[in-house]
């Protein structure tokens, strides 16, 4: 039960994300990547949050799309707020 609670560590999408940015030769256009891979982590925090709490209530697939939900709104937040400060 624990493997695939960590199988997320391993940044598959990441990785190919900063190859293609770093394939530009731009390094500021890589850090920028980095950080937009930093400001992910607590919408992540938050999806997992929620299917903890959610699945004592629901079943376990209302549990993911619920914290599916969550990640979004936590997601846009992170996201969209600076615009708006």
């Amino acid at each position: 039960n624990v493997l695939p609670g960590i199988l997320p560590l391993a940044p598959t999408f990441a990785v190919i994300a900063l190859l293609a940015v770093g394939a530009k030769g731009n390094s500021t256009g890589f850090r920028e990547a980095c950080l937009a891979g930093f400001r992910t982590i607590p919408a992540y925090l938050a999806f997992l949050g929620a299917c903890w709490l959610f699945i004592e209530r629901v079943d376990y697939r209302l549990a993911v799309l619920g914290g599916i939900a969550v990640w979004l709104a936590a997601a846009l937040a992170i996201f969209l707020a600076p615009r708006y400060l």
